[in-house]
Order: structure tokens, then C-alpha cells, then sequence
């Protein structure tokens, strides 16, 4: 019952781009770890989970300065809000939806040990990530206990990067997503 109520806090939390088009959902693997917390905090009762996530929002408050709310330019289909103060900071949540398919960063991100004696997989090991007293750092133990029981599947292939071409001659098709009330420039653009 834990697990279901986290993996609906997780699929309910805002998603960053990670798989091919420009939907912020699952299977996107980045998460943002303050909508996190604000998920969890609104799906669990009082007890310990809650108060585990609301320490965590409560670290994450002041984080949020600006949130945009409009359509990306190379697909003007979707919607992107970060007008929540929850946001601020996304951090590598593999199979969200539990799938079994995991982002194809996630054994350089999560490995948890770190040997002080090798050079390591990246020139800055995230702390939050790894930890060198113990071995597993908490949101790796986090991530473990989530999947325990659940079938790996393989790692979703690293797609080339992609750099979209600045085009100043781009003109929107589509009205700015549900703020009417904006002043119109002189162009007639909202």
C-alpha cells in the first residue's frame, strides 16, 4: 500500500525531459523533488512519510524564485508550468511508474559506494547521491527499497543529444496557454 501511494506521488510529481518528445510525464526519469514531497505530503496520512516529506519540503523552501508557464517552441501541443514554489530542484527518479526500465544514467548516478582510493565514474560525486562512510547515501536506499521486488527490464538507450537551432523568425501557432489577460504588444501577440 506505501508503494502504491509513492508511485502515485511520484507519477503525480512534475517530470523534466528525459524521453524523446516534450511531454513532462512519465516515463521522464528527472523529478522535481519538491513537487515530490508535496505529492507525498498530500497522499499520506499523519505519520512517518509524512513527516519525511515534509522535512524535505521544508529543506527545499526558498528554492523557487521564477516558475514560466508556456508552450515549448518544438511542440506547441504541450504545456509547461513551473509556477509552482514547490519546484526548484530535480534529481534522477529511475521508473518512476515502475516499469521496470531504468534511465540509461542511472549506474553512474546511483552506484551509492564511492572508493576514495579510484577515481570516480564522474569528476563530482553528488553527495546526496553517494555516500563514502556507509556505502548507500539515502535517496539511492530510497530508490532500492521503491523497486525491491519489481522486475528489471534493461536501460532505455541514450538518445543523442539534442541542441534545437535558435530561430528568431519563430512566430507561436497557438495562443498562450490560458493567460488571456496578458496586455497585447503591438504586433497583436499576448
Amino acid at each position: 500500500a506505501v508503494v502504491a501511494l509513492v508511485k502515485q506521488a511520484a507519477i503525480a510529481a512534475q517530470h523534466y525531459d528525459t524521453s524523446p518528445g516534450f511531454e513532462l510525464a512519465t516515463p521522464d526519469q528527472f523529478v522535481d523533488i519538491g513537487s515530490f514531497a508535496a505529492q507525498v505530503q498530500s497522499l499520506f496520512p499523519a505519520g512517518p512519510v509524512k513527516t519525511a516529506a515534509a522535512s524535505l519540503a521544508q529543506a527545499l523552501s526558498g528554492l523557487w524564485q521564477y516558475g514560466d508557464f508556456d508552450r515549448p517552441w518544438l511542440d506547441e501541443s504541450q504545456i509547461w508550468d513551473f509556477r509552482s514554489q514547490t519546484l526548484g530542484l530535480n534529481i534522477l527518479f529511475p521508473d518512476p511508474a515502475l516499469q521496470g526500465l531504468w534511465d540509461w544514467r542511472s549506474p553512474y548516478y546511483l552506484s551509492g559506494k564511492v572508493d576514495p582510493d579510484a577515481p570516480p565514474a564522474q569528476r563530482n560525486v553528488i553527495n546526496f547521491l553517494a555516500d563514502r562512510s556507509t556505502g548507500r547515501a539515502p535517496w539511492v536506499q530510497f530508490i532500492v527499497e521503491y523497486h525491491r521486488g519489481v522486475d528489471f527490464v534493461g536501460l532505455l538507450p541514450a538518445d543523442p543529444p539534442f541542441f534545437p537551432v535558435f530561430n528568431a523568425r519563430y512566430e507561436p501557432k497557438l495562443p498562450h496557454p490560458g493567460d488571456n489577460d496578458r496586455p497585447t504588444t503591438a504586433n497583436g501577440r499576448r
